[in-house]
């Protein structure tokens, strides 16, 4: 019997936002240690034959790409004969560059970006600690996904503006994304 076990991880509270829902960000925790990693890894991977690891935060990428290449080394060191490993990042998007566009695409990940509707109701509640709105940011981390054949999932938080913007914006809003893509090619 095949066994599976979807890991959701969180690898640190650090955000470089300051959204109005969440206060995560204000804890004082430290990023998860190479030795908690080494351990969840080599756990997962001698208990069950599938493994989804699951990153969460606060922001995911403020550990930096070096957290997840040792992730990736881990992984390579403890994968054993009929185990399958996947790897789904939930983020922010606002610091998607380049380099972690291509570490992603590389390593097979599948990412989820954290947008919550068009920019007039996104950036009310998603906002950088200086008090500017993050939509640009997510959009432009959006753009270098797709640049490198990665087409994100989306984790939108619902609330009473949301509700009140109405569900048709919502809706035009997420077509007008996919759309863009399509136009785009990605």
């Amino acid at each position: 019997m095949t066994t599976y076990s979807a890991i959701i991880t969180k690898v640190t509270r650090q955000c470089n936002l300051r959204c109005n829902y969440c206060h995560d960000w204000r804890s004082k925790g430290e990023p998860m240690s190479f030795e908690v990693l080494a351990r969840l890894t080599s756990s997962a991977m001698s208990t069950f034959d599938n493994v989804q690891f699951i990153w969460h935060g606060g922001e995911t990428t403020t550990v930096g790409i070096d957290f997840y290449e040792r992730a990736m080394f881990l992984q390579a060191r403890y994968l054993r004969s009929g185990c399958a490993v996947r790897n789904d990042i939930q983020t922010n998007g606002t610091l998607i560059d380049k380099n972690w566009a291509s570490f992603f695409a590389d390593n097979g990940f599948g990412v989820g970006i954290s947008i919550d509707g068009p920019p007039e109701l996104h950036d009310r509640h998603r906002r950088f600690a200086n008090g500017k709105g993050s939509f640009t940011s997510v959009m432009n981390g959006i753009n270098q996904l797709r640049s490198f054949g990665i087409k994100p999932s989306v984790l939108m938080v619902i609330d009473k503006d949301t509700l009140e913007l109405g569900a048709q914006k919502i809706f035009d809003f997420f077509l007008w994304m996919y759309l863009l893509r399509v136009y785009e090619g990605g």
